[in-house]
């Protein structure tokens, strides 16, 4: 198991509270050498919080792999303007501590996390995005990053469907990838799947080739 520590950054408005999974002892590549990711939760006010199952799976597959993954935590349910803006701060915190960053979203937390890689810009390095919506409350997706993007979905996802996320993924720019695993919006049964190819991607981007830890 990785080592999980909980920190904090100042946010915009408050403390934001960060789960921090350190890279597995014996990955070459560690906290300020390599890569970290930021991992946005689901809708808050339906319990979305950084110890989500699919955000935790997904940084343990980051650790191992030699990455810094933070799961953080939004302040609240703002109606998503207020949870981007922590985002953004929380990126422009984490970004010093190590050589390329990452950005990745679940659900509501894809599109806050589309949004904030918009206003981030050249701080983020790779973009993913796991079951997203075309749009939650008052918030509509943008996919226009300049970064590498990955779109994960599921085939029987009736939030997220393929049908919207093909739209949104023939509106974003190269370069980018999509992924389609036979599961649902929550991802019951693939979730460890899901969390093998958000390794794959962020690997790819994030280290030097000599820095990866190739542990399946």
């Amino acid at each position: 198991m990785p080592g999980v520590q909980e920190i904090s950054v100042e946010g915009p408005f408050c403390e934001l509270l960060i789960s921090q999974y350190a890279p597995a002892q014996g990955a070459a590549a560690g906290a300020g050498r390599g890569g970290g990711v930021l991992l946005c939760p689901p809708h808050p006010a339906y319990g979305g919080t950084r110890d989500d199952a699919r955000l935790v799976m997904t940084a343990e597959a980051l650790s191992q792999a030699g990455l810094t993954a933070w799961c953080v935590d939004y302040s609240g349910y703002h109606r998503g303007e207020r949870e981007v803006a922590e985002v953004v701060s929380a990126l422009e915190q984490l970004a010093p501590r190590v050589a390329r960053l990452g950005l990745m979203g679940y659900s509501y937390g894809a599109v806050v996390a589309s949004l904030a890689s918009r206003q981030a810009g050249a701080l983020i390095a790779a973009l993913a995005l796991l079951a997203l919506p075309a749009g939650v409350d008052s918030l509509r997706s943008d996919v226009c990053a300049a970064c590498p993007k990955l779109f994960v979905g599921g085939l029987s996802d009736t939030i997220a469907t393929t049908e919207s996320l093909d739209d949104l993924f023939a509106r974003a720019p190269e370069p980018k990838q999509k992924f389609i695993v036979d599961d649902g919006h929550f991802f019951e049964i693939n979730a460890a799947e899901v969390a093998a190819e958000m390794r794959r991607f962020f690997t790819a981007h994030l280290l030097p080739e000599e820095g990866r830890n190739d542990l399946r």
